[in-house]
C-alpha cells in the first residue's frame, strides 16, 4: 500500500470537523496539500474558537492547541512562501495558488496585533498545559541560557525567565479575576473576527 503521505493526506478541511483524512490526487497533490493543510488549520481554530467563546469551555483545550499552531507553523509557512515568491523562488508555482497566499499576511499581522506579551505567554503555557502533562518547560532548571529560562517560541525564541512568565500569567489573572476559563472564553471571543478574516483569506 501506497504511504498515505505521499499522496498528499491533510486534515479534514470541513468545518466543525476534527477527525477524518483527505486524499488529494493528480498531478497537483504534492503542491498544493500545504495549502489546504493550512486551511484545515486555520478553520478548525475557527470552529474551536466559535465554541469555546459561545460558551462551551470542553472546547479550549483544542482552541490553545491549534491557536498555537496558527501562531507558530502557519505563520511561518506564510512568511516563508511571500519571502520566496519575493526572491522568484515560491514554493508553490502555481497562479492560483500565489493568489491564495497573497491575502494571507494581512491576515496574520491582523490577528498578531491583537495578542500581547502576557497573552502570548499564557498562549504558549497552555499549550504545554494540554501536550505535557507535566509541564517540564516550567520546572526551575539550569539551561542554556542561565537558570529558570524558557525560550519562548511565540516571543520569538526568545528566553523568559520562570518568574516572567509568572508575573505575566498574575497580570491576566488579575484581569480575567484569577478564572483560567474565563481567560481563554475571552480571549477566543476577541480574536473572533481575525481568526474569521484569516479563515476566509486560507480559502
Amino acid at each position: 500500500m501506497e504511504d498515505l503521505r505521499s499522496v498528499g493526506v491533510s486534515a479534514a478541511a470541513t468545518r466543525g470537523t476534527t477527525s477524518g483524512l483527505r486524499l488529494s490526487t493528480g498531478p497537483q497533490r504534492h503542491r498544493d496539500a500545504p495549502l489546504r493543510q493550512l486551511a484545515a488549520w486555520v478553520g478548525e481554530t475557527l470552529d474551536a474558537a466559535e465554541r469555546a467563546g459561545g460558551g462551551s469551555p470542553a472546547a479550549l483545550p483544542v482552541f490553545w492547541l491549534r491557536l498555537y499552531g496558527v501562531l507558530t507553523d502557519v505563520a511561518d509557512f506564510v512568511a516563508l512562501t511571500v519571502e520566496e515568491a519575493q526572491d522568484g523562488l515560491c514554493m508553490f508555482p502555481l497562479a492560483r495558488e500565489r493568489e491564495q497566499v497573497s491575502p494571507l499576511p494581512a491576515a496574520m499581522e491582523r490577528l498578531s496585533a491583537l495578542l500581547d506579551e502576557d497573552e502570548l505567554l499564557y498562549i504558549e503555557y497552555r499549550r504545554h498545559v494540554e501536550c505535557d502533562p507535566f509541564q517540564t518547560k516550567y520546572r526551575v532548571r539550569r539551561g542554556r541560557h542561565g537558570a529558570g529560562h524558557v525560550p519562548s517560541a511565540l516571543l520569538e525564541g526568545r528566553p523568559v525567565t520562570i518568574e516572567e512568565a509568572e508575573s505575566a500569567f498574575q497580570r491576566l489573572f488579575v484581569k480575567h479575576g484569577a478564572d483560567e476559563e474565563r481567560i481563554g472564553v475571552e480571549l477566543a471571543r476577541r480574536l473572533l473576527p481575525a481568526l474569521r478574516a484569516l479563515d476566509a483569506a486560507a480559502r
